[in-house]
Protein backbone atom coordinates (compact mmCIF):
# COMPACT_ATOMS: atom_id res chain seq x y z
CA UNK A 1 0.00 0.00 0.00
CA UNK A 2 1.12 3.65 -0.83
CA UNK A 3 1.83 6.15 1.67
CA UNK A 4 -1.20 9.04 1.04
CA UNK A 5 -0.65 9.28 -2.77
CA UNK A 6 -1.51 11.83 -5.10
CA UNK A 7 -3.72 11.27 -8.04
CA UNK A 8 -2.59 13.35 -10.67
CA UNK A 9 -4.52 13.12 -13.66
CA UNK A 10 -2.73 14.89 -17.15
CA UNK A 11 -4.26 17.01 -19.82
CA UNK A 12 -7.97 14.70 -20.10
CA UNK A 13 -8.91 18.08 -21.99
CA UNK A 14 -11.58 17.71 -24.45
CA UNK A 15 -8.96 18.79 -27.13
CA UNK A 16 -6.88 15.91 -26.29
CA UNK A 17 -9.24 13.16 -25.38
CA UNK A 18 -12.35 14.08 -27.37
CA UNK A 19 -13.46 14.17 -31.04
CA UNK A 20 -14.88 17.07 -32.26
CA UNK A 21 -18.30 16.54 -34.59
CA UNK A 22 -18.87 19.34 -37.01
CA UNK A 23 -21.89 17.22 -37.59
CA UNK A 24 -23.30 16.92 -34.04
CA UNK A 25 -21.41 20.29 -33.09
CA UNK A 26 -20.06 19.04 -30.34
CA UNK A 27 -17.15 17.40 -28.67
CA UNK A 28 -17.76 13.32 -28.57
CA UNK A 29 -16.21 10.16 -27.36
CA UNK A 30 -13.06 9.26 -28.61
CA UNK A 31 -12.59 5.56 -28.75
CA UNK A 32 -9.07 5.61 -28.16
CA UNK A 33 -9.50 7.70 -25.16
CA UNK A 34 -12.87 6.78 -23.93
CA UNK A 35 -11.72 3.12 -22.08
CA UNK A 36 -9.10 5.21 -20.00
CA UNK A 37 -11.79 7.88 -19.18
CA UNK A 38 -13.80 5.16 -17.88
CA UNK A 39 -11.60 3.92 -15.70
CA UNK A 40 -10.40 6.88 -13.97
CA UNK A 41 -13.61 7.82 -13.33
CA UNK A 42 -14.14 4.72 -11.45
CA UNK A 43 -10.88 5.04 -9.37
CA UNK A 44 -11.35 9.11 -8.99
CA UNK A 45 -14.94 7.78 -7.48
CA UNK A 46 -12.86 5.40 -4.78
CA UNK A 47 -9.56 8.04 -4.45
CA UNK A 48 -12.59 10.61 -3.65
CA UNK A 49 -14.50 8.37 -1.26
CA UNK A 50 -11.27 7.92 0.83
CA UNK A 51 -11.27 11.43 1.84
CA UNK A 52 -8.41 12.06 -0.37
CA UNK A 53 -8.04 15.15 -3.29
CA UNK A 54 -7.27 14.58 -6.95
CA UNK A 55 -4.83 17.12 -8.77
CA UNK A 56 -6.17 17.74 -12.06
CA UNK A 57 -3.14 19.21 -14.20
CA UNK A 58 -4.51 20.81 -17.41
CA UNK A 59 -2.87 23.27 -20.47
CA UNK A 60 -3.74 26.51 -21.59
CA UNK A 61 -1.82 27.37 -24.65
CA UNK A 62 -1.53 30.64 -25.98
CA UNK A 63 0.71 32.68 -28.41
CA UNK A 64 2.29 34.05 -24.96
CA UNK A 65 2.89 31.35 -22.87
CA UNK A 66 4.24 28.40 -25.34
CA UNK A 67 7.47 27.74 -25.96
CA UNK A 68 8.76 28.90 -29.14
CA UNK A 69 9.10 25.21 -30.88
CA UNK A 70 5.23 24.51 -29.59
CA UNK A 71 4.64 27.90 -31.02
CA UNK A 72 6.05 27.05 -34.22
CA UNK A 73 4.41 23.47 -34.28
CA UNK A 74 1.65 24.97 -33.67
CA UNK A 75 1.61 27.14 -36.72
CA UNK A 76 3.23 24.87 -38.94
CA UNK A 77 -0.10 22.45 -38.36
CA UNK A 78 -2.13 25.44 -38.41
CA UNK A 79 -4.53 24.60 -35.33
CA UNK A 80 -3.84 25.56 -31.58
CA UNK A 81 -5.11 23.11 -28.68
CA UNK A 82 -6.78 24.33 -25.39
CA UNK A 83 -6.73 28.09 -26.38
CA UNK A 84 -7.66 30.17 -23.08
CA UNK A 85 -11.66 30.45 -22.68
CA UNK A 86 -12.55 27.78 -25.61
CA UNK A 87 -14.40 24.04 -24.42
CA UNK A 88 -11.46 22.56 -25.96
CA UNK A 89 -9.66 23.30 -22.91
CA UNK A 90 -11.99 22.08 -20.08
CA UNK A 91 -11.71 18.70 -18.97
CA UNK A 92 -13.59 16.41 -19.94
CA UNK A 93 -16.66 16.59 -17.68
CA UNK A 94 -17.55 12.83 -16.89
CA UNK A 95 -14.64 13.68 -14.07
CA UNK A 96 -16.38 16.42 -12.41
CA UNK A 97 -13.57 18.53 -11.77
CA UNK A 98 -15.01 20.65 -8.57
CA UNK A 99 -13.90 23.77 -6.54
CA UNK A 100 -12.74 21.72 -3.81
CA UNK A 101 -10.51 19.73 -6.56
CA UNK A 102 -6.86 21.17 -6.93
CA UNK A 103 -6.27 22.59 -10.38
CA UNK A 104 -2.81 23.16 -12.02
CA UNK A 105 -2.50 24.97 -15.09
CA UNK A 106 0.48 24.50 -16.87
CA UNK A 107 1.98 26.15 -20.60
CA UNK A 108 4.72 23.33 -21.11
CA UNK A 109 4.36 19.87 -21.27
CA UNK A 110 5.43 19.05 -17.76
CA UNK A 111 2.99 20.16 -15.14
CA UNK A 112 5.81 20.79 -12.84
CA UNK A 113 7.19 23.46 -15.36
CA UNK A 114 6.53 27.00 -14.03
CA UNK A 115 3.55 25.70 -11.36
CA UNK A 116 2.86 25.23 -8.28
CA UNK A 117 2.29 21.31 -8.16
CA UNK A 118 5.56 20.84 -6.41
CA UNK A 119 5.31 22.87 -3.55
CA UNK A 120 1.16 21.77 -3.45
CA UNK A 121 3.25 18.32 -2.75
CA UNK A 122 6.16 19.06 -1.52
CA UNK A 123 3.42 21.37 1.83
CA UNK A 124 1.47 18.39 2.28
CA UNK A 125 3.92 15.55 2.85
CA UNK A 126 3.39 13.78 -0.27
CA UNK A 127 6.01 11.44 -1.45
CA UNK A 128 3.59 9.10 -3.94
CA UNK A 129 1.97 9.89 -6.99
CA UNK A 130 -0.29 7.97 -9.22
CA UNK A 131 -0.62 9.31 -12.92
CA UNK A 132 -3.75 9.36 -14.96
CA UNK A 133 -4.62 11.41 -18.26
CA UNK A 134 -3.31 11.86 -21.94
CA UNK A 135 -1.20 11.89 -23.72
CA UNK A 136 1.16 8.82 -21.66
CA UNK A 137 4.03 9.39 -23.95
CA UNK A 138 3.53 13.52 -24.27
CA UNK A 139 2.29 14.86 -21.31
CA UNK A 140 1.57 12.35 -18.90
CA UNK A 141 5.27 11.11 -19.17
CA UNK A 142 7.22 14.40 -18.82
CA UNK A 143 5.15 15.30 -15.76
CA UNK A 144 5.80 11.58 -14.41
CA UNK A 145 9.84 11.95 -15.01
CA UNK A 146 9.74 15.39 -14.19
CA UNK A 147 8.31 13.85 -10.52
CA UNK A 148 11.07 11.38 -10.51
CA UNK A 149 13.33 14.16 -11.03
CA UNK A 150 12.01 15.85 -8.05
CA UNK A 151 12.05 13.33 -5.31
CA UNK A 152 8.63 11.70 -5.45
CA UNK A 153 7.84 8.17 -5.91
CA UNK A 154 5.57 7.08 -9.22
CA UNK A 155 3.26 5.37 -10.63
CA UNK A 156 1.72 5.21 -13.84
CA UNK A 157 -1.71 3.81 -13.95
CA UNK A 158 -1.70 1.82 -17.36
CA UNK A 159 -5.72 1.44 -17.32
CA UNK A 160 -6.22 5.64 -16.79
CA UNK A 161 -3.48 6.79 -19.50
CA UNK A 162 -4.15 7.15 -23.03
CA UNK A 163 -2.54 7.39 -26.37
CA UNK A 164 -3.09 7.80 -29.77
CA UNK A 165 -1.17 4.48 -30.81
CA UNK A 166 -1.09 1.86 -28.95
CA UNK A 167 2.33 0.54 -29.82
CA UNK A 168 3.66 4.46 -27.53
CA UNK A 169 1.67 3.28 -25.28
CA UNK A 170 3.29 0.44 -24.70
CA UNK A 171 6.31 1.75 -25.35
CA UNK A 172 5.94 4.20 -22.56
CA UNK A 173 4.87 1.94 -19.77
CA UNK A 174 8.14 -0.42 -20.58
CA UNK A 175 10.24 2.56 -20.18
CA UNK A 176 8.50 3.78 -16.68
CA UNK A 177 8.87 0.39 -15.46
CA UNK A 178 12.81 0.50 -16.64
CA UNK A 179 13.97 3.49 -15.54
CA UNK A 180 11.44 5.24 -13.14
CA UNK A 181 8.81 3.63 -11.22
CA UNK A 182 6.22 1.04 -11.48
CA UNK A 183 3.24 0.69 -13.90
CA UNK A 184 0.48 -0.78 -12.97
CA UNK A 185 -4.01 -1.26 -12.79
CA UNK A 186 -6.01 1.21 -11.06
CA UNK A 187 -7.86 -1.72 -9.71
CA UNK A 188 -4.04 -2.78 -7.89
CA UNK A 189 -4.01 -0.09 -5.88
CA UNK A 190 -5.56 -0.04 -2.46
CA UNK A 191 -6.45 3.35 -1.00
Amino acid sequence: MLSDPALVIVDFQLDFCKKYSDEEGRFVEDPIHQPAIDATVKFLKKYRESGRTPIFVGAIHSEKTVSRPLFEKYERIGKWFCRPGTEGAEFAPELEVGEEDIVVIKHRYSGFHNTDLDDYLRSNGITDTLFAGCATNVCVATTLYDAYDNGYDVTLLSDCSSTDLPELQKLTEKNVEAKFGTVCKSTDIEL
